[in-house]
């Protein structure tokens, strides 16, 4: 009675003029706001400028920890762990503790080993380059009036025949230009230098500062993220949640991607600059491939940037060889653009070109050069969003989301069916042995189960969702004028079946776990299971059991399957493997959809996973299948998915 009373709400607060009156206090309030904020833009936009600055130290700090935040994890999971483990020694609070600190040390150790590195040894020679160019300047002069004499006599621009003669003709006009333009901006420059040194000892005391606060963020990372994820899941719901908790790791991951691979990138390129500029003998060797390695960070316009300042340097000094320097260049580019950068980067942003430039033209006048380096991944992020809204948007409309089907599309019409423009396409079905029955279709894919029980109709069914998806993609081919022979030979290689695991596959599944761990860390250096840990999938004391996909007799894969009877009842998806000769075939995925029809058989809502970080293969197939990230595990994540 009390916590009736106490929840129900005040008569008054259930009257609509309440309501009404409500609504309009805060219209009104919305407006007296909005009106404020035109009235007082500039000292707003004043306040906040001012408010960014006072907090540069913690945005200096946040930089440098998320930039060494991989390298502290690499010495972690790749030196101490794997030590502590060779030589068993228990890996307490305590020894975690003091390997985030050592890790944090030598990390920063070597990012100021390789600032002193740069300080020490390319700096003095660049600055002896500008030196040098300074000293050189009357000779360059020279060199560029008599360039443009020859250009002048050649093309007989003038009467005078000589650039000095033509300035002497318009001096006049040359001094008037100079006096009413260039004298009034001196003081501005001067202005400006000095604010401009000013502000760059500030960054740098920003950055000193940010350093120690990028320590204490580093030692406590797993906190502040748990920290993070907490407050987001109490603002929002369960499932939107996710998708943030989601969003924020492929924004992690674009980021973290993009920059070292393109600082990576950068430098190669630099070295590379340097190496073929010596041989060749170039003026200014390093100090030209400090611009073409700086510049080149920026993506699309960065290597035009740094060659056209470059060519001009060594145009004054030697045109031929500045023709030289500019075919290098776009030899060099064409290396990146097509070898190294590939290589290096992938396709870590999902962008096309044309999206590219569009990125950092926006972002670059909107954040200067910061825009033009950070352009990229920001954009990338934006449309990977806006690709998964209309994707969402279109499932529920019960429209296709696959570009490809409205690249003919005429009108969409009440029930959802395409209409294309028939006069502009023309589809050229396959014929002869190509259409083939429905009961034929089913005779391709023998499925033999040996266990007449409930693993035997879900085995089957899943078969029959296998089949009916070939049927779709053949189809889907052929009405785009695609020959399907390769979809016929991926489909048909060597007639793969799933059926649950006997003992006798027992020898056969601890090798594709060997193989499986040696696939996932890259060395042969790996261990199997425990002699009797597979005892418990065969002995048919519970409902734990392995799938297996069989093609000629041998076993290709397999899927272990736990169910746990607990407060929350769930099924562990433990190990998968499918050997490498069959990947990329939807064996993963088939033997993934098998345990979702078990999980339902047995009134089982809740699938959980583990898979390894640098896994990203894996990490990819269970996003596609519907499994989302719920926790990080040391070097592992968590993965769930709720079936109905």
């Amino acid at each position: 009675m009390g916590k009736n009373q106490k929840n129900e709400r005040h008569p008054i607060m259930k009257s609509k003029y309440f309501k009404w009156g409500l609504t309009a206090f805060i219209v009104l309030m919305a407006s007296v706001l909005s009106i404020y904020l035109i009235l007082n833009i500039a000292t707003i936009g004043k306040n906040i400028s001012g408010l960014i600055r006072m907090i540069m130290p913690i945005v200096d700090g946040l930089v440098v920890a998320y930039v060494l935040s991989p390298l502290v994890d690499l010495f972690e999971d790749k030196l101490f762990i794997p030590y502590l483990k060779k030589h068993n020694i228990e890996i307490n609070d305590k020894r975690r503790s003091q390997m985030r600190t050592v890790s944090i040390f030598i990390s920063l150790l070597i990012v100021f080993f390789l600032i002193f590195l740069f300080v020490r040894s390319v700096i003095p020679q660049v600055i002896e380059s500008i030196q040098n160019i300074i000293a050189q300047m009357p000779v360059y002069l020279d060199s560029l009036i008599n360039i443009a004499n020859s250009v002048i006599t050649k093309l007989d621009l003038f009467p005078e025949r000589d650039i000095m003669a033509v300035i002497e003709h318009y001096y006049e006009d040359i001094m008037g230009f100079v006096q009413e333009n260039i004298v009034p901006s001196i003081n501005g420059w001067v202005k400006t230098v000095y604010s401009s040194v000013f502000s760059f000892l500030g960054a740098l005391w920003d950055l000193f500062i940010g350093f120690f606060i990028a320590i204490y963020l580093l030692s406590s990372k797993e906190r502040f993220r748990a920290q993070v994820k907490k407050l987001i899941y109490s603002l929002f719901a369960r499932e939107r949640a996710n998708l943030i908790v989601e969003d924020i790791r492929y924004i992690d991951k674009t980021f973290i991607s993009f920059v070292a691979g393109k600082i990576i990138d950068s430098i190669i390129i630099g070295m590379l600059c340097f190496i073929v500029l010596t041989l060749i003998n170039m003026p200014y060797t390093l100090l030209i491939s400090v611009i073409i390695g700086i510049t080149n960070i920026i993506p699309f316009f960065g290597p035009f940037i740094g060659a056209i300042p470059s060519a001009i340097l060594i145009l004054l000094i030697d045109p031929v060889k500045a023709l030289y320097f500019v075919i290098f260049i776009i030899i060099l580019q064409q290396i990146d653009g097509n070898l190294i950068g590939p290589l290096i980067l992938g396709n870590s942003t999902g962008l096309s070109g044309f999206w590219v430039i569009f990125s950092i033209t926006l972002f670059g006048g909107l954040w200067g050069m910061t825009g033009f380096f950070l352009g990229v991944p920001t954009f990338a992020c934006l449309y990977a969003w806006l690709r998964r809204f209309m994707r969402n948007s279109l499932a529920e409309k019960e429209l296709p989301s696959d570009t490809e089907e409205y690249m003919n599309l005429e009108y969409i019409d009440k029930n959802n069916r395409i209409h294309e423009k028939k006069s502009k396409r023309t589809i050229n079905l396959s014929t002869g042995d190509k259409k083939s029955s429905k009961k034929d279709k089913d005779a391709q894919i023998e499925v033999n189960i040996q266990k007449d029980s409930k693993l035997k109709t879900i085995c089957a069914s899943a078969y029959k969702g296998i089949n009916n998806c070939i049927d779709k993609i053949k189809s889907k081919k052929a009405s785009e004028n695609i020959d399907d022979k390769n979809i016929e030979s991926k489909f048909n290689k060597n007639k793969w079946t799933l059926r649950p695991a006997k003992s006798d596959d027992e020898s056969t599944i601890r090798s594709l776990f060997i193989e499986m761990l040696k696939t996932i860390y890259n060395t042969d250096d790996v261990d199997g299971y425990e002699d009797g840990y597979l005892d418990r999938f065969f002995d048919n004391k519970n409902q734990d059991w392995i799938c297996v996909a069989q093609a000629d007799d041998d076993v290709i894969a397999y899927l272990s399957i736990e169910v746990h009877r607990e407060d929350q009842d769930f099924i562990y998806l433990d190990d998968m493997s499918v050997t490498k000769n069959y990947r990329n075939l939807g064996i993963g995925s088939a033997l993934m959809k098998n345990a979702e029809m078990f999980a339902k058989e047995n009134d089982i809502d809740v699938l959980v996973l583990h898979v390894e970080k640098s896994n990203e293969d894996a990490y990819r197939l269970y996003e596609r299948l519907g499994y989302n990230s719920d926790k990080e595990e040391g070097s592992r994540l968590r993965m769930i998915k709720f079936v109905k």
